[in-house]
């Protein structure tokens, strides 16, 4: 396009003011094209970016723990439809980590079948479940 406009004004406008029109021209088009890019940038960001931003601040834990989830598994859908590595994908572990808690499991995989393994789990329930028994009776 621009070459174009500097074809026509080669043609038009005489040797010594050319060069200073054309120089005017591409120095127009790229404040154009800045403004351009920056109202988009601006644009999305309001349009985006910033809602989802002021409402993270306020969700609770368990919400915030489902948007992580959501959002990693968002991003492996996209590399599995684009041609990119696929540097993300499987089994999605979340945890929420948090002053008062610490580290407690909202989702974790196990590295076998949990059906398979039923004995793994009575196991650890009533060693769970003993435990807690003695340090009730002990904080008494």
């Amino acid at each position: 396009m621009i070459e174009r406009v500097s074809d026509n004004i080669e043609n038009t406008i005489s040797d010594p003011d050319r060069d200073g029109c054309i120089a005017d021209l591409q120095q127009i088009t790229a404040s154009i094209v800045d403004d351009f890019e920056q109202n988009l940038q601006n644009l999305l960001e309001e349009a985006h970016s910033n809602p989802i931003m002021s409402i993270v601040g306020v969700l609770p834990k368990e919400e915030l723990a489902e948007m992580a989830e959501t959002l990693v598994s968002l991003t492996s859908f996209k590399r599995r439809m684009t041609p990119e590595a696929e540097t993300v994908g499987g089994p999605i572990d979340v945890a929420v980590i948090s002053k008062g808690d610490g580290l407690v499991w909202v989702k974790r995989k196990h590295y076998f079948d949990k059906d398979l393994n039923l004995r793994y789990f009575e196991r650890n329930m009533r060693l769970y479940t003993t435990s807690d028994i003695e340090e009730d009776r002990n904080d008494r």
